[in-house]
C-alpha cells in the first residue's frame, strides 16, 4: 500500500461531532477546495444503511491516509476510539505511516487512558491545531 496505489480519497478524518464546523469551515475547505485534495468525512460519504464499523473500515481502506482530530470529545468517544484502533491495526500491519494525528487542544499524554493511543502520541510526530505553519505541515503530510 503506497501512495502510487490508487484509492478513492487522500484522507479519511476522523473526528467528534463537537469538531464539525471545524471540518466544514476549514478542514475540508482548505484541504479540498484550495489544494485539491479527495476527503472522507462520515456525514458525507459514509453509505446508509450499511453498519458504521462497516462504513469506517471501508473509509480507511479506501484512504491514503487517516486524519484523527484529537480533542477531550475524541478521547470520551467510543466511535472515535473504534476509529483509532482500525487504523492503528492498519498501520501495524502494514507497516505504513498512514496516521495523521492533529491536536485540537493541549492534551498530555497522561490524559489519554487508552494505553496504545497514548504510546502512539509519545513516540510519533503530531501536529498542533494552533501551531505556526499548520496548514503547511498538514498539507506537507497529505499524499503526492
Amino acid at each position: 500500500d503506497s501512495d502510487a496505489e490508487p484509492k478513492e480519497y487522500d484522507a479519511f478524518v476522523s473526528f467528534n461531532q463537537t469538531d464539525y464546523n471545524f471540518v466544514r469551515s476549514e478542514i475540508m475547505q482548505h484541504l479540498e477546495e484550495k489544494e485539491h485534495f479527495k476527503l472522507c468525512v462520515h456525514f458525507r460519504d459514509f453509505l446508509a444503511g450499511i453498519p458504521i464499523a462497516d462504513n469506517i473500515s471501508n473509509a480507511i481502506n479506501r484512504s491514503h491516509r487517516t486524519i484523527i482530530l484529537l480533542s477531550r470529545e475524541f478521547l470520551a468517544s467510543s466511535w472515535c476510539h473504534y476509529e483509532f484502533q482500525q487504523v492503528h491495526y492498519k498501520v501495524m500491519r502494514e507497516g505504513q505511516g498512514r496516521l495523521l494525528v492533529i491536536l485540537m487542544e493541549d492534551i498530555q499524554p497522561k490524559d489519554i487512558h487508552d494505553k496504545v493511543l497514548r504510546s502512539y502520541i509519545k513516540t510519533h510526530t503530531y501536529l498542533h491545531r494552533h501551531e505556526n505553519l499548520f496548514w503547511e505541515k498538514l498539507v506537507f503530510n497529505m499524499p503526492e
